[in-house]
């Protein structure tokens, strides 16, 4: 018998294990195998009556977690829970050994249990188990969260998960259909003769976007390695090597910032098709997204965020340009001029009032330049690896960049300046355009669109267009107001692609103060010859989002990342 009732809930269980293990009872029993889960239990005897029950005499073993308690005179009810299905269990006082019924006494919310019974229904039609026996399988000694405040702090649900799943069933769901919808993916292309593949984590050069990484060290090679920000050059290595459609699923890192839509590290899947281009693509991710939203709703339509998204075949597409002119409701004169821009004064002119770090917009024109050009483009500018080292400029300049005339004096010298290179006015007009669309349009995009016309600047390894030398073969796919998927035709120019290398690396340098060498290797997989290829990554954390109707990224990791507790302690009242 338990001497003492201990206002402490935990001692008071610790006290319950004592005393089981005093009556010789395992409180962590191994050897109870069920022979029915809960779901197939219930899909099996729902539909039958009360009366055609008591003629069924088969015997059961079910296991779960206790998570309702509750005792009537001589008869115990539990529930038990199992992969998020619940059953009631009947014990009857008369219905099992006296000895066995008293040992109810030290189980507790959390307990699990293994239960061997009948399939009975009560008189108000409930399906349960009438039990003949019972064994404790796990002593519980932490309490669940309170059965009616529930695991409502935000920031724990995300901390203890696994309270999350246990007390929260929409947590358990969503990771259900996380797990189906990447399972979905890989059968979706594993029919069309993709091969799923793995690369690297830890890398020697990194590639494939532009990201601050993580830094690791390597005690016996006694070198430093960077942990992937994308999958794509070692993807492409494997096309150059014959395999003509590969794919993986896996972990990026990336050292940013953390929102409801950024994680340090988080789950993308990139695929590679060769003899394709992004207008292949955009036809194969269609049919894969309008198979996903119809294996979890069996409908085409469904709610997020209060908005009703139609994933309906085909999906609309439009140009950065034609979205930013119809946002600014511009008439069709300025939108033409806008789409057929070619003015760098006119890019700047627009986004000097729109955009919120005007600052952003002088780095973005001086990063395009060599440190001549920028010389004998900007006046006043003295050193310019210097401001781009540190991202600052005299007082002098900076004062008269607080004065919109300042752009427009910028964008007139460089149109001068490139008036003879229409290709690079054009290309620097749009990356212009395109920080308007990124900060001003992303969000507005609620229905799945497929966004092009983007300059060649925003993408060092992306084909450019035939027909319109300044932008590259590529889209973006909205929905829900973000980024879901990227994709474009790959550039296979060795030439060109070390020509954008070599610029990339100097502004992913000058941005994060960290030296990142060119991929040497993929150059040369390159000169080796890869076929025409198109690529595209998805963002499988975000796809999860809007396909569960969840507002944070936090909701669809298991594990987020968190800023550290002090002491690694977590305080809720509810739970301790």
């Amino acid at each position: 018998m338990i001497k003492r009732k201990n206002k402490n809930i935990k001692l008071n269980r610790i006290d319950k294990l004592k005393e089981l293990k005093k009556r010789n009872i395992n409180p962590y029993y191994n050897k109870f195998k069920p022979n029915i889960s809960i779901s197939s239990f219930r899909n099996k005897y729902n539909k039958y009556t009360r009366e055609n029950l008591y003629k069924i005499n088969n015997l059961y073993k079910i296991t779960g977690r206790i998570v309702a308690l509750r005792k009537m005179g001589g008869v115990t009810f539990l529930n038990l829970k199992n992969c998020n299905n619940k059953i009631q269990v009947l014990i009857q006082k008369n219905y099992i050994n006296n000895k066995k019924y008293n040992i109810l006494k030290y189980l507790d919310l959390g307990d699990f249990i293994g239960i061997k019974g009948n399939p009975i229904k009560t008189k108000i039609g409930q399906l349960s188990l009438k039990a003949i026996d019972f064994i404790i399988l796990t002593k519980s000694l932490q309490s669940l969260p309170d059965k009616w405040h529930g695991f409502n702090k935000i920031e724990q649900r995300y901390r203890q998960r696994y309270l999350d799943l246990i007390t929260n069933t929409r947590s358990y769901k969503i990771f259900q259909n996380r797990f189906k919808v990447i399972r979905a993916i890989q059968k979706f292309l594993d029919t069309k003769g993709f091969i799923e593949v793995e690369t690297p984590v830890l890398c020697n050069t990194i590639g494939g976007a532009e990201a601050k990484p993580f830094i690791t060290y390597h005690n016996t090679l006694k070198e430093k390695f960077k942990l992937r920000i994308a999958t794509e050059l070692h993807l492409k290595r494997l096309v150059v090597g014959g395999y003509n459609k590969v794919y993986e699923i896996g972990r990026l890192f990336r050292n940013e910032g953390v929102s409801t839509k950024h994680n340090p590290e988080f789950t993308t899947i990139e695929f590679y098709q060769a003899y394709t281009d992004y207008k292949d693509l955009m036809i194969l991710t269609e049919n894969l997204f309008y198979y996903l939203v119809l294996l979890l709703y069996s409908d085409t339509t469904f709610i997020y965020k209060n908005n009703k998204i139609q994933f309906l075949k085909p999906f609309k597409k439009k140009t950065i340009s034609y979205l930013v002119a119809k946002n600014f409701k511009m008439n069709y004169i300025i939108s033409f001029k806008l789409i057929k821009i070619n003015s760098v004064y006119w890019a700047l002119n627009l986004a000097k009032n729109v955009i919120s770090n005007k600052n952003n917009l002088f780095i973005i024109c001086l990063q395009e330049f060599s440190d001549k050009e920028a010389l004998e483009i900007i006046p006043h500018i003295k050193t310019y690896k210097k401001i781009l080292n540190t991202y600052n400029v005299s007082m002098k300049i900076k004062n008269t960049m607080g004065n919109n005339n300042f752009y427009d004096l910028m964008g007139i010298l460089i149109d001068k300046y490139l008036i003879k290179d229409i290709i690079r006015l054009r290309m620097l007009a749009l990356y212009i355009i395109y920080y308007i669309f990124e900060e001003k349009i992303e969000d507005t995009l609620i229905q799945p669109i497929f966004v092009t016309g983007f300059s060649t600047l925003t993408s060092p390894l992306a084909k450019t267009n035939e027909n319109d030398k300044a932008i590259i073969d590529r889209f973006e796919l909205f929905c829900g107001g973000m980024e879901i998927s990227n994709a474009f035709s790959e550039l296979n120019d060795p030439n060109e692609q070390k020509k954008r290398f070599l610029n990339q690396q100097k502004n992913h340098d000058l941005k994060y103060n960290a030296l990142n060498s060119i991929d040497m290797d993929f150059l040369n997989a390159l000169k080796i010859g890869m076929p025409p290829v198109s690529g595209q990554g998805i963002g499988i954390d975000r796809l999860i989002m809007i396909l569960t109707n969840s507002s944070s990224i936090k909701e669809v990791m298991l594990f987020p990342k968190m800023k550290k507790k002090n002491n690694n302690k977590i305080r809720n009242k509810n739970i301790y």
